[in-house]
């Protein structure tokens, strides 16, 4: 039996210029999370305005994966920079542009981008994935993902 893409180990590969960290690990293998990594990587995608950390959604976690796999698929030898991931209600509050009702808030969004990797590339790359929502920020340099309804915007 071939494994295909979903069977395989899920990784991400992440970095976060704010605070200096990368992190590239296993959080899903043989069919389980990986509860000690998946750890990590909430921590990694905590709020860091606050320094309190959520459990993240498996299925964005999924949809880094994906995307970390169309990068290394690509011959593409970089990570994913994170400039937002989870958020608490006050961090949120205080961001501009931000829902009321944001999917940070639960851990299941991502804001970030690529290097070398145009923004544009990176919202259809979203959208090709089905992730949720799919923001597209051309002057602010990021794209949003979560894993929430389908639907995409121009912010």
């Amino acid at each position: 039996m071939q494994r295909n893409f979903w069977n395989q180990p899920r990784w991400v590969w992440l970095r976060r210029p704010a605070t200096g960290e990368e992190i590239r690990t296993v959080y899903w293998a043989q069919g389980q999370l990986l509860q000690e990594n998946y750890i990590r990587l909430c921590w990694f995608l905590r709020d860091t305005h606050v320094g309190r950390s959520m459990y993240m959604s498996t299925v964005l976690l999924d949809v880094l994966y994906a995307s970390c796999g169309w990068l290394a698929w690509n011959g593409i030898q970089r990570p994913i920079t994170t400039t937002s991931g989870a958020r608490f209600e006050s961090t949120n509050a205080g961001t501009e542009g931000a829902a009321k009702n944001s999917l940070h808030k639960e851990g299941r969004a991502h804001d970030g981008y690529i290097e070398g990797v145009t923004i544009e590339s990176m919202f259809r790359l979203g959208a090709w994935l089905g992730a949720g929502g799919v923001g597209y920020y051309p002057t602010k340099k990021f794209v949003h993902w979560d894993d929430g309804r389908v639907r995409y915007w121009r912010g």
